[in-house]
């Protein structure tokens, strides 16, 4: 079957070459049996943009200023934020965007090992575009590299950053602008859950789902591409961010079965605190709100604590 001259299903394996050992076959992939989704986790999103955390929003990176976040000291210094971020909201995973480096320029290693050295685990995208990116960002340390359509070479790039770092190491990046592909994304399959399949044939088991067009919007994450998603790809673990507004937004996305949400703007704003995080990665069902001073707790106006279900 074709679409538009785009190879879709199993048409685009014949033009992959494909590792073809079973040891190979399985370094790639990962044991199926271990192919369930992980235990649902936030990861914040720090935009880097000229060494510093931006706050992105519009989908216009050139207009990002630099994050100002109280809780951080009005720093934009990545490590200063990151550290806030774990202190203050208990966050010790980050989704790190190196927005120099997806338009052309080399990563921010010396950002990113310290990130690292700080015990933080990543989730980098720094414009991967094939085997040799993403084996220069893995030899960085125990990172996970994002490889998104918005920079990989077609599928083909694809398939080399798992033959260089295995599935394990890499997480496939579905970059969409309102719902749909983003423009100019190569040799993938127009509709999302298509490249999304095609994905899964050459060997991805996570998935990164971020609507850039909805970024920093708050209107809300792509719902309808993740229900799609987890519906459909069983076996595939999905991690979805753009627009989050709230606990609510956490919740819902967990319910559709995503592992996980990256998080930004609803951090800042305190639209997502701490009590939201244990509660929803903890998966206890409830949330409380309000009734005591901790970091990160909603206040009522009566002061006593309430519940929201989460389930």
């Amino acid at each position: 079957m074709r679409m538009a001259g785009r190879i879709v299903g199993a048409h685009l394996l014949d033009r992959i070459e494909l590792p073809r050992s079973k040891r190979e076959w399985e370094w790639a992939r990962g044991d199926m049996e271990h192919s369930s989704p992980l235990a649902f986790r936030i990861h914040a999103a720090l935009d880097l943009k000229g060494g510093v955390v931006v706050r992105a929003g519009g989908g216009d990176r050139s207009r990002y200023p630099p994050l100002r976040w109280a809780m951080a000291g009005l720093t934009s210094e990545p490590l200063d934020i990151a550290r806030a971020l774990r202190r203050e909201l208990g966050i010790g995973s980050l989704y790190v965007a190196d927005l120099d480096a997806i338009s052309g320029a080399p990563p921010r290693e010396r950002a990113l090992r310290a990130l690292l050295d700080d015990g933080f685990g990543l989730l980098v995208d720094a414009g991967c575009r094939g085997g040799s990116d993403a084996e220069r960002l893995a030899a960085l340390g125990a990172l996970d590299v994002v490889a998104a359509v918005e920079t990989l070479e077609g599928p083909r790039g694809l398939a080399e950053v798992i033959r260089a770092i295995g599935s394990h190491r890499a997480v496939f990046g579905l970059d969409l602008r309102r719902g749909a592909l983003i423009e100019g994304a190569g040799d993938w399959p127009l509709r999302p859950t298509d490249a999304a399949r095609a994905a899964r044939e050459l060997g991805v088991r996570r998935m990164l789902v971020i609507d850039l067009g909805l970024v920093g919007s708050r209107a809300g994450p792509p719902f309808g591409v993740v229900e799609e998603l987890t519906s459909e790809l069983r076996d595939v673990a999905v991690i979805a961010g753009g627009g989050m507004r709230s606990f609510e937004d956490v919740v819902r996305l967990r319910r559709l079965g995503a592992a996980g949400a990256v998080v930004a703007t609803a951090l800042w704003e305190g639209a997502v605190t701490r009590s939201d995080i244990e509660a929803v990665e903890a998966g206890t069902g409830k949330k409380k709100t309000g009734g005591g001073p901790g970091a990160g707790e909603k206040k009522t106006g009566t002061g006593t604590g309430t519940e929201t279900d989460t389930r």
